[in-house]
């Protein structure tokens, strides 16, 4: 189970790679 902050964060980090 991954946290709401950690998800949150981690689409952040792909929406900026992308």
């Amino acid at each position: 189970m991954v946290p709401m902050f950690l998800n949150k964060y981690l689409r952040l980090l792909e929406s900026g790679c992308i």
